[in-house]
């Protein structure tokens, strides 16, 4: 039998048992449906947005790439202040409610909009008032604080629409979340090109934060179509109700989500304040860039397997838990794999300048192996509602990647010296839960909450 016969005997196997576990498991089903619509319409978005991202930087040059990417990061820092984890508490309440207590998640709907409304018309307003000082006393780049101010706008927009994304999670309406995504990815080329085109750095940032404001109007009639489905009424009036979600689960998220991502963006900072060259920024920019779309796939998982996480019963609940690790793993390989192996080919989209950061690009790949594996232990922490270990957790990663990333960068390793500090926290993080886990299973175990009726993995 040659090689070519076995591969169509293997394929076939393969296809017969998923068929086969999907016509005997309701929540296989819900879990292989959630990832093929995110796949088909979340993913072709984040590609069309990475091919927009390409086609700015060939515009822009690394200078001024670098600009606009900063912006971006500072507006996604802000958003774990204005999204205060709203849309993950939505997610894992809506699932767990929604079969046998509509109103409650009515009330919750109505909580997560005011609440996320109020908090991003903060926040937003904060940075917008903040951007001259944050500019120019800190940065010392008095020449972007525009568009900073642009990226204040965008920030309230994505807070609203992280939110938004959380709830349509929660109805495990994957194919409305998709169809919404493709819709606002098709206007991202033409929206960030000519807004390029018209007005540089300020004209690309207006066309995401048109992009945005168009998303956020999509899944709306998503949202709507979601309650009347289900017979549901926001219920505003009554959301102050359920203000306990707030203090149980949303403040530990939110100090979760901000030690990580003030850790983040503080690097970046360093990065950006340091000698190096702006080049090199740039550099560090397209390299994220491009970790974006590498870490999809995997953290696409994470958003299908938390709600299902919320509604499993405690006799399959660690099959889940497994099939979840084993899913995270070999998206992460097979999405890391290729871009180090064509490093040099892929950062020649951006522009030729940009061929230098091969060895930053490398270790950025190496870093989302132990964040991905990372982000397997945060959701299935906030699958339990324990969000205060995940803080302590995250906690772990700013201290030890915000020390390596001081001492490298100003060692003047530039944006390698960036890459290694996120890499170096990830790693012992990833140590330290591991270590936890193996000494004490049963803090990652299900809680006694979880229904014993609930479907599982069969």
């Amino acid at each position: 039998m040659n090689s070519f016969e076995c591969s169509r005997k293997s394929a076939s196997t393969f296809l017969r048992s998923l068929r086969n576990r999907m016509a005997t498991s309701s929540v296989f089903r819900r879990l292989v449906g959630g990832v093929a619509w995110s796949v088909l319409g979340t993913g072709s978005s984040k590609v069309l947005t990475f091919v927009a991202f390409i086609l700015v930087a060939r515009s822009l040059g690394e200078k001024a790439y670098g600009e606009f990417g900063f912006v971006r990061q500072t507006a996604l820092m802000f958003l774990s202040f204005s999204a205060a984890g709203v849309g993950t508490a939505a997610t894992k309440y809506i699932a767990e409610l929604l079969s046998t207590d509509g109103k409650r998640v009515g009330r919750i709907i109505g909580l997560s909009y005011l609440f996320t409304f109020c908090t991003a018309m903060v926040i937003s307003g904060v940075l917008y008032v903040a951007a001259p000082w944050l500019c120019e006393a800190w940065l010392k780049k008095p020449q972007i604080v525009t568009e900073m101010r642009i990226g204040a706008v965008l920030l309230f927009i994505q807070t609203m629409v992280a939110t938004q994304v959380g709830v349509i999670s929660g109805f495990q309406n994957f194919r409305g979340l998709a169809v919404a995504s493709f819709i606002s990815g098709l206007f991202v080329i033409p929206g960030c090109v000519l807004g390029v085109r018209l007005g540089g750095t300020c004209g690309a940032l207006l066309g995401l934060l048109v992009c945005g404001g168009l998303n956020f109007v999509v899944q709306s009639a998503v949202i709507f179509r979601s309650t009347r489905k289900h017979r549901l009424r926001y219920d505003f009036f009554g959301a102050f109700r359920e203000r306990g979600i707030l203090w149980r689960y949303n403040l530990p998220t939110l100090l979760s989500n901000l030690v990580f991502i003030v850790a983040y963006w503080y690097c970046q900072t360093i990065l950006i304040a340091s000698p190096t060259s702006a080049a090199d920024v740039g550099i560090a920019y397209a390299a994220l860039d491009i970790h974006v779309m590498i870490q999809y796939f995997p953290l696409l998982a994470g958003s299908v397997f938390l709600p299902v996480l919320s509604q499993c019963s405690a006799s399959t609940y660690w099959k889940t838990v497994r099939l979840y690790l084993a899913a995270t793993l070999a998206f992460t390989l097979l999405s890391i794999l290729p871009v180090i192996v064509f490093s040099r080919s892929i950062l020649s989209l951006f522009g030729s300048p940009f061929m230098a950061g091969v060895p930053t690009l490398i270790m950025i790949c190496l870093f989302l192996i132990p964040y991905l594996l990372n982000n397997v232990f945060r959701v299935v922490l906030q699958s339990r509602g324990d969000q205060w270990r995940t803080f302590l957790f995250q906690a772990i990663f700013a201290w030890v990647a915000v020390c390596v990333c001081q001492i490298l960068v100003g060692m003047n390793w530039g944006s390698l010296g960036f890459a290694v500090g996120l890499f170096a926290g990830a790693m012992v993080q990833l140590v330290v839960q591991s270590c936890h886990l193996w000494l004490r299973p049963e803090t990652f175990g299900p809680s006694a909450s979880f229904r014993s009726d609930s479907a599982g993995i069969d």
